[in-house]
């Protein structure tokens, strides 16, 4: 990676710059200590005006370099709602080295301005090069990649997924209507609730392909049921596999005959006694539940954390054409 450039460039390039540099040192050197013997500072002066000459041309070369930078093709992840989902999800993306500009949109300007600062500064001190901007203008988010919506209003406990609907509804007519003239190529992945719902509605507005608009359902909840039997089975959350499918909410319905410890089907752990199909059935309940127990605890907050890493691994998978396969809505 040339640190000048901030993307890949050619290592003939970086060889070449740097024999360059290693060549100019010594005769810069070199005519120093020849000046101080000789006592002759008039050659001196000339060599170093000449290697000076030869310093600048470098720094032309490394400046043309730079300027390529834009000419090449930039990846772009535009994140609409900076509450504590969007900007986890914008850090993890950043930390990930998923793209090289990452805009945050919210309607509160500040918010997403402020957290962009935030994130460029973290960024910065982990050496990711990756350019931040907050906003509240759609036009920011053009030619962006993918597209992860969050935007949502508050939930409150006691309030469910479908409590929200006419709210987020005229949030996502208003997104989709910014994707669609924006970013009509983009990849849109929505995590806001009630799921299934939002994720029809942007593709009504947007028009974009069915394929091309996912919700952010399956990765989470079989994450959940699958960390739900590691806790149980006392073994590590790799050699587990869980599949969730349905609508996201309480429709949702782990399949455990595609659930596995490393390839034991999850009938026949209970056929051995360790564990019972009546425990099986209750983290089945809590799997399908989580939200609303999280909720519980920290009142005016709905989890975050995991959504956003759920997300980011669809957005992974799709930027680097990784052939995953992964439930979705």
């Amino acid at each position: 990676l040339n640190p000048f450039l901030g993307r890949m460039a050619p290592v003939s390039d970086n060889n070449a710059l740097a024999d360059r540099r290693r060549s100019i040192e010594k005769e810069l050197s070199n005519s120093r200590r020849s000046s101080k013997v000789l006592g002759v500072p008039n050659e001196g002066s000339r060599r170093n005006s000449a290697v000076r000459s030869r310093c600048g041309s470098i720094c032309e070369d490394i400046s043309y370099l730079g300027s390529e930078r834009r000419s090449i093709r930039r990846k772009k992840i535009a994140f609409v709602g900076c509450g504590q989902l969007g900007a986890s999800a914008a850090l993890l993306a950043s930390m990930g080295r998923l793209a090289e500009d990452l805009v945050l949109f919210d309607i509160a300007e500040g918010m997403a301005k402020g957290k962009a600062l935030d994130l460029g500064h973290l960024a910065a001190l982990q050496g990711v090069d990756c350019d931040f901007k907050g906003t509240s203008n759609f036009a920011d988010i053009v030619h962006a990649d993918v597209v992860i919506i969050t935007a949502s209003v508050p939930i409150k406990d006691g309030m469910t997924r479908e409590d929200m609907l006419l709210a987020n509804a005229n949030i996502m007519r208003s997104v989709g209507t910014a994707i669609k003239t924006y970013c009509p190529s983009a990849f849109v992945i929505c995590i806001t609730n009630p799921l299934d719902a939002m994720v029809r509605l942007l593709r009504e507005v947007s028009g974009l392909p069915a394929a091309r608009v996912v919700g952010m359902a399956g990765v989470l909840d079989s994450v959940r049921f699958k960390w739900l039997l590691a806790q149980r089975l006392n073994v590590s959350v790799r050699d587990v596999q869980a599949v969730v499918l349905g609508a996201h909410g309480d429709a949702m319905v782990p399949l455990t005959r595609y659930s596995n410890v490393c390839g034991v089907p999850l009938a026949d752990l209970i056929k051995s006694g360790l564990i019972s199909a009546e425990e099986v059935d209750a983290l089945m309940e809590r799997s399908v539940r989580f939200a609303y127990e999280i909720l519980s605890l920290m009142k005016t907050a709905t989890p975050f954390y995991a959504p956003a890493g759920a997300a980011i691994s669809m957005a992974e998978a799709f930027l680097r054409d990784e052939k995953r396969v992964l439930p979705c809505s």
